[in-house]
């Protein structure tokens, strides 16, 4: 029964023009972190079809309804105000992190983005709080992106963390008349 039922599986990834084992991801992505350690947190190729702006950042989780669970993370989190020089008044626990995204080639690899911060808390609402990374127009193709912790940091075993990569659609309409080609970065 087992052997007719992996077959059965096979037969209909044939049929269907699937192979095992090759998926295409395509934005938006959400990719579990563990923030907890430090080292390479998130790496994949995507494919991108449609030229756009793709903001990347990460999205912390807390548990819906529990607003001692919402404050818990926001602590650890921080603030998003200010002071005179752009410092957070209140940033919380950091999170340094170095993104690197590659534009893949026949026989090279191209990289077209790189940024290494400590992002503030940006956005929340949906069970979630937010830390934008940044943004870059991407022209169709496929890519290859690595997300490095730089700092382990244990009290972020307990929140659940992905590292997005979304469309920013109204970005888009400015940046394509700016952005003719896509330029390697050394």
């Amino acid at each position: 029964m087992m052997v007719e039922t992996r077959l059965l599986v096979l037969l209909v990834l044939a049929v269907s023009g699937c192979s095992v084992g090759e998926t295409k991801l395509k934005p938006p992505l959400n990719l579990p972190v563990d923030l907890s350690r430090a080292g390479v947190v998130a790496e994949t190729n995507f494919t991108v079809d449609e030229l756009n702006v793709y903001d990347f950042f990460l999205e912390f989780d807390y548990q819906s309804g529990n607003e001692l669970d919402r404050k818990r993370v926001r602590k650890v989190l921080g603030d998003n105000a200010l002071d005179k020089t752009g410092d957070p008044l209140e940033p919380g626990v950091t999170t340094p992190v170095r993104l690197e995204v590659f534009k893949l080639g026949k026989n090279n690899m191209c990289r077209v983005f790189q940024k290494q911060l400590s992002p503030t808390l940006t956005f929340w609402g949906g069970d979630s709080f937010g830390k934008n990374i940044g943004g870059k127009l991407l022209f169709p193709g496929t890519y290859h992106l690595r997300l490095e912790n730089l700092s382990a940091n244990p009290v972020y075993a307990s929140i659940k963390t992905d590292f997005v990569v979304g469309v920013d659609r109204f970005k888009t309409t400015v940046s394509k008349n700016m952005e003719k080609v896509q330029e390697c970065l050394p």
